[in-house]
């Protein structure tokens, strides 16, 4: 027969839960309001609840959300800033790049007149070299192929 093992107990402990009357309960006050809340208050008591240490649990989350709330803002801010500043660079950064762009296609423009320039001296050049070229032929005797042929062959004496 199998033996029972007898159930061990268990080794932590239970926690005793008090309820704990809130510190932030309104506070009583008659028709006189002695609270001195003014318009929010009424006959049966102060409707003001203060949040603070001693106060309840669903009070400490409604003052976490007030801040987490807060960091949004800070957060929306600061992203809206970061978007702002980030397309003013990438707007400049496209200016000079397109200014750079333009720069040299003007320099080309320019090396292109140059070249222009050049090239008309240089016909310019050509054209008066012919014109010397006449000018000389006119003002020397061309000589004939007999004195050509008696200017290269040895004389014969």
């Amino acid at each position: 027969m199998p033996t029972a093992k007898p159930k061990r107990k268990s080794t932590t402990k239970k926690r005793t839960t008090r309820s704990r009357k809130a510190a932030s309960s309104p506070i009583p006050c008659g028709p006189t309001g002695t609270c001195s809340h003014e318009g929010v208050c009424g006959p049966d008591g102060c409707h003001v609840r203060y949040v603070g240490p001693v106060s309840h649990l669903r009070d400490h989350h409604a003052m976490h959300a007030a801040r987490g709330s807060e960091h949004i803002w800070a957060a929306a801010v600061t992203t809206g800033l970061a978007l702002v500043l980030t397309g003013a660079i990438a707007y400049t950064s496209v200016e000079a790049k397109q200014i750079q762009r333009d720069t040299a296609i003007a320099s080309q423009t320019a090396s292109q007149q140059d070249i222009q320039r050049v090239m008309q001296r240089l016909d310019k050049l050509e054209r008066s070299e012919a014109d010397l070229e006449v000018m000389i032929r006119n003002q020397v005797n061309t000589p004939s192929n007999e004195e050509i042929l008696k200017g290269t062959l040895p004389d014969n004496q």
